[in-house]
């Protein structure tokens, strides 16, 4: 488990610059959260370590800075409903999941 979380890690920081980047953000707010407010960088965030890191969902909330879990999981629920209505959204979230997929290799 120590391995996969190392290796976890590492992914999470590489897909937190490259949101950083693409967003034109600071890493700060990926990590921030305000109820009623939709923050769409920390929603892509989260969703791409999920599917690229193999982290599990408490490991993820642990580095967003997230109380449960389940949180995590609403999260990934709510970014997949956005890209079923908003093909911006989709195209978006493509691009960065093959954009982090290729800094793999």
């Amino acid at each position: 488990m120590a391995k996969r979380t190392i290796l976890g890690e590492g992914k999470v920081k590489t897909i937190n610059a490259l949101i950083c980047n693409r967003f034109n953000i600071d890493e700060s707010l990926i990590y921030q959260t305000r109820r009623g407010e939709e923050n769409i960088p920390r929603l892509f965030a989260i969703s791409l370590s999920r599917e690229l890191s193999g982290l599990s969902f408490p490991e993820i909330a642990k580095r967003y800075k997230i109380k449960s879990y389940k949180t995590v999981a609403s999260s990934i629920f709510r970014l997949k409903e956005r890209m079923k209505i908003s093909n911006r959204i989709r195209k978006d979230y493509i691009k960065l999941l093959k954009t982090c997929s290729q800094q793999e290799s």
